[in-house]
């Protein structure tokens, strides 16, 4: 446990020396209103299983703009469109911290007032997904922010599960032959609903913080 808190701290510790500061002049940058963070994606946003991102991507990112971030989670990028940033950090405590710190230090977006919402399946995989809030929380609070951060957790986990089935099992390769079985076939349904109902709730703080209610 020690060894890993040390693992995070260091990483934010690296973040923070990477750049001299994380906001610069707000002229000609794209002011973000909310920025949500999933932690991991199933069919890059698309697809008939949803994940953690896909309801919120559909809602308030389709047909905006794509963003490479440098130093960010490899293969993901930053989707923006009228004050609302979605980026995919990546499971993991340093993912997590890491990819924060790149989104909310690049210049060409303006973070100042932003709400960072962290959401997806807490639990399921508690040294990885919970803890992946604190260490954005940690980022958070080195930049100031903390008191601008929301975390959206499904009620998922490793009690819920039938026959040991996770969301990370359900999303290895070669997963649906075990879905075939009845004993599985409960904990296939009960995911997709708790990110229904994820969305539900953030869509509900999202739509107040637009129209400045938050």
């Amino acid at each position: 446990m020690k060894k890993a808190v040390f693992i995070l701290l260091l990483a934010v510790s690296v973040c923070f020396m990477l750049s001299a500061a994380a906001v610069s002049e707000t002229n000609g940058r794209i002011k973000i209103k909310v920025l949500i963070l999933p932690k991991l994606e199933t069919d890059m946003m698309f697809g008939d299983f949803p994940g953690e991102a896909p309801l919120y991507y559909e809602s308030y990112l389709a047909g905006g703009e794509e963003y490479d971030i440098k130093g960010g989670y490899e293969g993901e990028k930053l989707y923006v469109r009228d004050g609302v940033a979605l980026y995919i950090t990546g499971i993991g405590k340093v993912n997590a911290a890491v990819s924060t710190f790149a989104v909310l230090s690049d210049d060409r977006f303006d973070f100042s007032d932003a709400y960072v919402i962290s959401t997806g399946c807490g639990g399921s995989a508690t040294e990885l997904s919970v803890m992946g809030d604190v260490a954005i929380g940690l980022v958070l609070k080195r930049l100031g922010m903390l008191n601008r951060y929301i975390i959206i957790r499904a009620s998922v986990n490793m009690d819920v599960y039938m026959a040991g089935t996770t969301p990370e099992s359900l999303w290895l390769e070669g997963s649906a032959a075990n879905l075939e079985s009845e004993s599985n076939v409960e904990a296939a349904d009960i995911f997709p609903i708790s990110m229904e109902n994820n969305f539900k709730v953030g869509k509900v703080i999202i739509d107040a913080i637009l129209r400045g209610q938050i």
